[in-house]
């Protein structure tokens, strides 16, 4: 069979078939496809050009329809989708090919998850089910050195310490980045093997010398006894060893002869978990991904020339720095993704990256807070899920003064339903003293933003949208609300965001942006006061945030107003650009602006 149809033909059947120089062809195509996918459809690059020769390797040796094999996190799947049968050409476009992980698209797909650290919990629990259930099927729990520092993760391998019997094989993709430069305990442990030439030399000398034959593999797992009595004396235990969970490796994740022995050995231990050590080089194959140290490579953004409200928020953080040296800055490994890095550059000593540990972050500003210096925390709403608990007990609870930047409220373009912001709001509500405001255009920004910035008690969280900064048209505002149109009709508009200041904007009767997302019944009262019909219009959130807050106020104080609102029902939603994503929901200015004409014009 030729190369070309073998190619076509990408299952684990015909993997299995290839030789090495076929192997090193077909990873070569993978990452041009990677590339051109990312280019076309932005994505993640640098380390899904990593692990390229991990997943070849891997669906060599396991069958990805019959053993679970549960990648953490599922942004570094798209070899692993391409060899699954998938067109990587779609990826992250509407009704396209996922971004993350997704079971519906596939049955090689074991769970979704967009978020890092949790996998690895998940696939010891899918491991001792199928011990439980007399399943003999491998699971496969594929993470990265950043994402096995994450809390949820170090609690899994807690628990696999102790786990004599189940069969988990685990492997550590260690590049020694995570998104950035790694800022823990555990990449430091990682990069002292990694450093260790001597060691890893003779490792990847016995792969590639003693790879054939019964014969040599036992003469190299007899000296690979002898390599690990050396590594033994030149470096300390391994934290898993440590720990008491088998440990292989390091492991060169380029070389397909090497990933081979680590494989075939980890197939042959029919209990207990087992970590392989596995060092790749993030955006291998691609000289600007692979000399990137800052992690611009590791998403590939569409570009736009506009001016956003994270550009905005730049700005004003920069001004904040340079005139209160009492500012602190912490963000959980976004500093390039929230356009930090220059602050970061400028004020070391007062810019903290806290690695993938959102939980930490919370309960970490709560403690600089409480010696007097004005923490604020950059972090994305989808991220900011993960803390309910610490926001709760810690930060709001000990009366916290800290700025919480909420980056990416409201709907998340491609990255889809793992990503997106439309939920912080609805849980945020749920928490006593909570403050919450999001401003609609570049004045109210920095209005807002100056306003709040530690002149009020407590903790603030301020949300930033997506959308393009543009410059109202208003009446009058203040912390809680703008007025846009302020007539005499008995019908009200409420919007919230860029998108309720465009369609107020479109409206001929009294209309209003809500600032303040949590407002207070003296605020409510004041709005409401002799109207009989109001319209409430929030794209950046479910109707359990502000829309839920206002019908509740209106039921409790039994008032006679026919009250519609448009915002998203609590559910999941799909990936795509924002615009096509809010067309296809009817939660566009236009869709919501003809819905609302219809009610008008049904009772004239």
């Amino acid at each position: 069979m030729s190369y070309k149809k073998k190619l076509k033909m990408r299952s684990k059947n015909k993997l299995i078939d290839f030789d090495e120089e076929e192997l090193k062809s077909l990873a070569t195509s993978l990452r041009k496809e990677i590339y051109f996918a990312t280019k076309k459809n932005g994505g993640h690059l640098s380390s899904n050009l990593g692990i390229v020769e991990i997943i070849i390797t891997l669906l060599r040796h396991f069958d990805p329809y019959k053993d679970d094999i549960i990648f953490d996190v599922g942004h570094q799947t798209y070899a692993y989708k391409a060899l699954t049968k998938r067109d990587l050409s779609k990826i992250r476009t509407f009704s396209g090919v996922a971004p993350f992980s997704d079971p519906q698209e596939s049955i090689a797909d074991k769970i979704y998850n967009g978020h890092a650290g949790s996998a690895l919990s998940i696939a010891y629990g899918v491991a001792k089910a199928k011990k439980l259930l007399n399943d003999n099927s491998y699971t496969i729990c594929i993470i990265g050195d950043a994402s096995i520092t994450n809390g949820t993760a170090f609690e899994a391998l807690s628990l696999l310490a102790t786990d004599k019997e189940t069969n988990l094989i685990v492997i550590l993709n260690d590049n020694g980045m995570g998104i950035s430069k790694d800022v823990s305990f555990m990449h430091n442990s990682f990069v002292k093997l990694r450093n260790s030439s001597f060691y890893f030399k003779t490792s990847a000398f016995f792969s590639r010398s003693l790879n054939g034959g019964k014969i040599r593999k036992k003469i190299y797992w007899g000296l690979k006894k002898i390599k690990d009595y050396i590594r033994s004396i030149v470096l300390k235990p391994t934290i898993f060893e440590t720990m008491g969970i088998k440990y292989m490796g390091p492991f060169d994740g380029h070389d397909f002869r090497a990933l081979n022995l680590a494989f075939n050995k980890a197939k042959s231990f029919t209990s207990s978990p087992l970590i392989i050590h596995v060092l790749t080089i993030k955006g291998c194959g691609y000289p600007l991904a692979m000399e990137d140290e800052i992690g611009l490579y590791h998403g590939v953004n569409l570009k736009s020339s506009t001016t956003s409200f994270t550009d905005l928020k730049v700005d004003f953080l920069a001004r904040k720095m340079k005139e209160d040296n009492k500012t602190i800055l912490l963000t959980p490994a976004m500093k390039y993704g929230s356009k930090l890095n220059s602050l970061f550059a400028q004020y070391p000593n007062r810019c903290i990256d806290v690695g993938i540990s959102e939980e930490h972050a919370f309960s970490f500003i709560t403690g600089i807070s409480l010696k007097g210096l004005h923490p604020i925390l950059d972090i994305y709403s989808t991220f900011m899920q993960r803390s309910y608990d610490q926001i709760f007990e810690d930060l709001i609870r000990n009366k916290s003064d800290s700025f919480i930047f909420v980056e990416r409220a409201g709907l998340a373009n491609e990255d889809g339903p793992s990503h997106h912001g439309l939920y912080d709001v609805s849980f945020l509500k749920t928490i006593p003293n909570t403050q919450i405001f999001m401003p609609y255009d570049e004045i109210s920004f920095n209005y807002l933003a100056e306003e709040l910035f530690f002149t009020s008690q407590g903790s603030i969280f301020f949300r930033i949208p997506k959308e393009e900064a543009i410059k109202a048209d208003i009446i009058s505002y203040d912390k809680e609300k703008a007025i846009i149109n302020n007539s005499q009709s008995t019908k009200l508009f409420i919007g919230i965001g860029p998108l309720g200041y465009k369609l107020a904007k479109k409206l001929n009767f009294n209309s209003v942006i809500l600032t303040d997302l949590l407002p207070k019944d003296e605020v409510l009262q004041e709005l409401l006061r002799n109207k009989d019909e109001i319209f409430i219009y929030d794209a950046c959130s479910t109707k359990e945030g502000t829309c839920s807050l206002i019908l509740q106020y209106v039921a409790r104080n039994n008032l006679k107003i026919k009250v519609h609102y448009y915002s998203f029902a609590v559910d999941f939603y799909t990936y795509g650009s924002n615009e096509k994503l809010l067309e296809y929901y009817k939660m566009d200015v236009d869709s919501v602006y003809k819905m609302i004409e219809e009610e008008i014009c049904s009772k004239n």
